[in-house]
C-alpha cells in the first residue's frame, strides 16, 4: 500500500489526527526526493538536531513493539525521529513516556540519535515529568516553515511546490496558519466572556436547586466554560465551547463518573475523546430569544442532559 490516496482512504475512517498524519507524510516523502537538502533543513528545524545521514524510511502507524504505534516514524541511518500528532486532543494516556522509554532503548543498544517530537494545533499544557517530547511544534510553526520554503522556491511548478501548496491551504482550511486578527475580535471576546457568564449564572441557580454541586469558570488553551459536579461531588462534567472552529454549538462532556452510568446519547466522543453530547444554538433558537430567555434555555439542557444519567442510574 503505498500510494498516499490509500493511505487518505484508509485513515479517513479512523481519525482527523491519523489524515493530517497522513498527508503530512505524504509531503515529507516528496520533500525527500525532490529536494534532499532542504528536506534534511527542515527536519533539523523540526527537531533541533543536525541531520547528517541518508534516509532510510517514512512510515505513519508504525509499531515500536510493545512501546506502541508513533504516529510518524521518519528513519536515518544514524537518526530515529518519532512524531505523535494531536489534531486537537491533548497528550494523554502514557503515549510520550512509552516513545520515550523506546528512543531511549534505541540509542542504548543500537547507538542512534533519536528525536521524540510532539505535534499539536496549540502549544501543550500537559505537566511534562522527565519524560518529556524533546520539542512541541504546533502545525502553525509547520505552516509558517512550508510557506517560507515556498516564497523561497526556484521551482514553482514542481509537484513538490504543489504538494507544498495544497498542504499549507489544507492546514489554512483548518485554523493552522497564522491569521490576522479581523474586526470580529472586538465583538467576538466580549460576546464570549458574556456566555460563559450566563452559563456560570445558570449553573450558580442550578446549585442553589441541589441539582448540581461546585460550578466552577475554566478558560484554557482548548476551550472555555464551566466545569460542575453531581450533587455527591463524585461525577464531573464540562459544560462549554471548544476551541475547534466550529463555534455554532456548546459540548456538555462527561469526564470523570463514579457512581452515575453513562446514557446512549454519549456515545459520540467529540470533546477530547470524553463522551458527549452538544448543544445547537440554532435548534434552541438561542439568539432569537433575550437574556432570560438564553439562561433558560441553558438551564433547561443541563437539567434535561443530567435526568438521562439519573434515569440510566434507575432503570438499572
Amino acid at each position: 500500500m503505498n500510494s498516499i490516496f490509500t493511505r487518505l482512504l484508509a485513515s479517513r475512517a479512523n481519525s482527523k489526527e491519523d489524515y493530517l498524519t497522513e498527508c503530512f507524510a505524504g509531503l515529507l516523502e516528496i520533500w525527500s526526493k525532490e529536494d534532499p537538502s532542504e528536506f534534511n533543513r527542515f527536519l533539523e528545524w523540526l527537531t533541533g538536531k543536525r541531520i547528517g545521514s541518508d534516509l532510510k524510511e517514512i512510515s505513519t502507524q508504525k509499531t515500536a513493539n510493545e512501546f506502541g504505534r508513533p504516529d510518524l516514524w521518519v528513519q536515518f541511518e544514524n537518526h530515529l525521529i518519532l512524531v505523535e500528532n494531536k489534531w486537537d486532543a491533548p497528550a494523554g494516556d502514557g503515549q510520550i513516556e512509552r516513545y520515550f522509554d523506546y528512543l531511549k532503548q534505541a540509542r542504548e543498544i543500537i547507538g542512534i540519535e533519536t528525536s521524540l517530537i510532539f505535534l499539536s494545533r496549540w502549544h501543550n499544557e500537559y505537566p511534562w515529568k522527565q519524560k518529556k517530547p524533546d520539542r512541541e511544534v504546533t502545525w502553525i510553526e509547520i505552516s509558517r516553515e512550508v510557506k517560507e520554503k515556498l516564497e523561497k522556491s526556484d521551482r514553482r511548478d514542481s509537484p513538490l511546490s504543489f504538494y507544498k501548496k495544497q498542504f499549507y491551504a489544507f492546514l489554512e482550511d483548518n485554523n493552522m496558519v497564522d491569521k490576522p486578527v479581523s474586526w470580529q475580535y472586538m465583538e467576538g471576546v466580549p460576546a464570549l466572556l458574556r456566555l460563559i457568564d450566563m452559563m456560570k449564572t445558570a449553573l450558580d441557580e442550578l446549585s442553589d436547586d441541589g441539582l448540581i454541586s461546585n460550578p466552577k469558570v475554566t478558560v484554557g488553551q482548548y476551550h472555555a466554560g464551566c466545569y460542575l459536579y453531581s450533587p455527591d461531588g463524585k461525577n464531573d462534567f464540562f459544560f462549554g465551547q471548544q476551541y475547534d472552529g466550529n463555534y455554532e454549538r456548546l459540548f456538555f462532556s462527561a469526564n470523570n463518573l463514579q457512581t452515575l452510568k453513562l446514557p446512549n446519547c454519549f456515545e459520540t466522543k467529540d470533546f477530547y475523546g470524553n463522551p458527549s453530547v452538544s448543544f445547537s444554538f440554532s435548534e434552541h433558537c438561542f439568539f432569537s430569544k433575550d437574556s432570560d430567555g438564553q439562561k433558560n434555555e441553558i438551564k433547561e439542557f443541563i437539567k434535561r442532559t443530567l435526568n438521562l444519567f439519573f434515569l440510566v442510574e434507575s432503570q438499572g
